[in-house]
C-alpha cells in the first residue's frame, strides 16, 4: 500500500477523492483541510506522494509545495485544480510540481488519470532512490576498497575511482570521471582489448598492462575486470582493480645468484690472464726498442680490453632486469657503429635498411660477436654480415659469419639451448658468447650457431622482430609479452 496525504479545503472533496483512490486498492490515504494542517501531518508520518488543491486560504497549494520543497523534502507532489490558468501550470512545474491535474465532471476519467499519475510518480521517485542508494552503496564499497578501484561505462570511460585509485594514479576522483581510457592507460587499445576479453569471459584476471600516472610515471599492473549486468541483463560497463605489479624478489633469487656467480667466474679468469701477460712482458729481457714497442702494442691492448670488460659488466647488469623499454632501431647504422671499434677486421656489412624492435642493449650484441672474432680468430679475420633481401613475416634473420676455425659442435649445442648463458653446466666458460644469448633474449629474438658441417669458419643466425611504420602498439604489446612471462 502506498501512504499519500490529500490537503485540500473542501471536506466534500477530499471525502470523494479518498473513497476513489482507496477503492483502487493502491493506497492509503490521510487528509488535510489546509496547507498548515498538511505540513504538520508530513511531520507527524511518512508519505510517499502529496495531492493538493490550489486555491486554499492562507496558504495555496504552490506555496504549499514551495515550503515543502524549501525544507528539502523532495516527495512527489500533484496540483489537483479547478483552475486551468496557463501561468499557474507553468509556475507549479518550475516550482518542483510532478503533475498538474484539472478537475473535471467525468469522475471515472479523472481518478483514473489521477491514480495513474501518482503511480507514476511514486515509482519515479522509488526508482531514484534505490538507484542513490545504489550508488552510495556502490561508492562506500569502491572507496572502502584498499585496492585500486576503476569503474568503466559501456562507451569505454571512466566513471569513478576510489582513493587507493587516486594514490596510484596522481588523479582526483573530479580530474578522471568521465574521461577516456587513454588518460590513463600506457596502451588504451589494449586496454579496450582486455575489456572485451573480459566481456566475452565475464571475468579476467592478471591481465598485463601499464598505467601512467599524472606525473608521468610508467607503472606496470595486473589487470582484472569482470563486466556489470543489471538484472534486466542490461551491460552497462565493468568493475575493474589494479595490483600494482611487484616481483617476488625470492623466487628467481637462486637463478640469479647462479648466474651471477658463473659471469664473475669468467670475469676473474679474464682478469687474470690479463694480469699473467703483463706480469711476462715485466720479466721480459731483450732489446729496449722492442720492448717498447711490445709495451705500446700491450698497452693498447690492455686498455681495449678493460674497455671491453667494463662494458660487458654494465650490459650484464641491465640485461638482468626483467625488462626492458623496445623501440624502433635502424639495424645497419647500429652495427657499423660496433664494427668501427675493430678496424683490424675484414668487415663487410650488406646494403640493408631494415628496422628492428629492440631494447639499448642490442649494440652490446655485435660488439661481443665483433670480438669473440677478434679474440679467438686474430686480426684479418673476414666477417659478411647480410639481411636476406625479401622475407616475409614478422621477423627478419641477420646472418652473421667469420672466416676463422670454428666452434666445436658439443659448444654450438650447449649455446643454441642457452645453457651457456644459464649458468655454464657444460664446463665450457664463455663470457661473451652467454651474454650475447642473454641480451638477445631480453630483446625478444632468438640466436643461434650452424654446425660446422664440413666447411670453416662460424655463422649466426639472429631473428629479431621487425618494426613495422606507424605501428607503435607492436612495442607496448612487446612489452607486455614481456611482463606476462615474468
Amino acid at each position: 500500500m502506498i501512504d499519500i496525504l490529500i490537503v485540500d479545503d473542501d471536506p466534500e472533496v477530499l471525502d470523494i477523492t479518498k473513497i476513489f483512490l482507496e477503492r483502487t486498492g493502491y493506497f492509503r490515504v490521510s487528509t488535510g483541510n489546509s496547507a498548515a494542517e498538511g505540513l504538520l501531518k508530513l511531520e507527524e508520518q511518512n508519505f510517499e506522494a502529496v495531492i493538493s488543491d490550489y486555491e486554499m486560504p492562507d496558504m495555496n497549494g504552490l506555496d504549499f509545495l514551495k515550503e515543502i520543497r524549501e525544507e528539502g523534502n523532495i516527495i512527489p507532489f500533484i496540483i489537483f485544480t479547478g483552475r486551468s490558468r496557463e501561468e499557474v501550470v507553468i509556475e507549479a512545474m518550475n516550482s518542483g510540481a510532478d503533475y498538474y491535474i484539472q478537475k473535471g465532471t467525468d469522475l471515472k476519467a479523472l481518478f483514473a488519470e489521477l491514480t495513474h499519475k501518482v503511480l507514476l510518480a511514486v515509482e519515479k521517485k522509488r526508482s531514484e532512490k534505490a538507484l542513490s542508494e545504489a550508488n552510495e552503496y556502490k561508492n562506500r564499497l569502491i572507496e572502502s576498497h584498499i585496492d585500486p578501484l576503476l569503474t568503466i561505462d559501456d562507451s569505454y570511460k571512466i566513471m569513478d575511482i576510489n582513493s587507493a585509485m587516486e594514490k596510484l594514479s596522481g588523479y582526483r576522483k573530479d580530474e578522471i570521471e568521465g574521461k577516456d581510457l587513454a588518460v590513463l592507460f600506457r596502451d588504451h587499445e589494449n586496454a579496450k582489448s582486455a575489456l572485451a576479453i573480459a566481456l566475452k569471459e565475464n571475468n579476467l584476471r592478471d591481465y598485463p598492462l601499464d598505467i601512467v600516472t599524472s606525473y608521468g610515471e610508467v607503472i606496470p599492473i595486473l589487470f582484472h575486470a569482470a563486466p556489470y549486468i543489471n538484472e534486466k541483463m542490461e551491460f552497462l560497463g565493468f568493475f575493474t582493480e589494479f595490483h600494482e605489479y611487484k616481483e617476488d624478489k625470492n623466487e628467481h633469487a637462486g637463478e640469479k645468484i647462479s648466474k651471477n656467480e658463473f659471469y664473475l667466474d669468467i670475469l676473474t679468469h679474464d682478469i687474470r690472464n690479463m694480469i699473467m701477460v703483463e706480469t711476462g712482458c715485466l720479466e721480459i729481457d731483450g732489446n729496449p726498442e722492442e720492448e717498447q714497442s711490445l709495451w705500446e702494442r700491450r698497452m693498447r691492448n690492455l686498455i681495449g680490453n678493460v674497455k671491453h670488460l667494463i662494458e660487458n659488466t654494465e650490459a650484464m647488469r641491465r640485461s638482468d632486469e626483467n625488462c626492458h623499454d623496445l623501440k624502433p632501431v635502424e639495424l645497419r647504422p647500429l652495427i657499423c657503429r660496433e664494427a668501427e671499434n675493430y678496424p683490424d677486421l675484414d668487415i663487410t656489412i650488406g646494403d640493408f635498411g631494415c628496422m628492428v624492435v629492440a631494447d639499448d642493449l642490442l649494440g652490446s650484441v655485435f660488439y661481443n660477436l665483433f670480438n669473440n672474432v677478434k679474440k679467438h680468430c686474430g686480426a684479418g679475420t673476414e666477417v659478411r654480415i647480410s639481411v636476406p633481401e625479401y622475407e616475409e613475416g614478422s621477423e627478419i634473420s641477420v646472418f652473421f659469419e667469420d672466416s676463422g676455425p670454428g666452434i666445436p659442435n658439443d659448444i654450438i649445442e650447449d649455446f643454441n639451448v642457452g645453457d651457456l648463458a644459464e649458468n655454464g653446466s657444460s664446463g665450457k666458460k664463455s663470457h661473451g658468447m652467454g651474454l650475447i644469448w642473454s641480451l638477445i633474449d631480453n630483446c625478444g629474438g632468438q640466436i643461434m650457431i650452424l654446425t660446422n658441417e664440413g666447411r670453416t669458419g662460424t655463422k649466426y643466425i639472429i631473428s629479431l622482430k621487425k618494426h613495422f611504420p606507424y605501428e607503435e602498439s607492436l612495442l607496448l604489446s612487446e612489452k607486455s609479452v614481456c611482463l606476462k612471462n615474468r
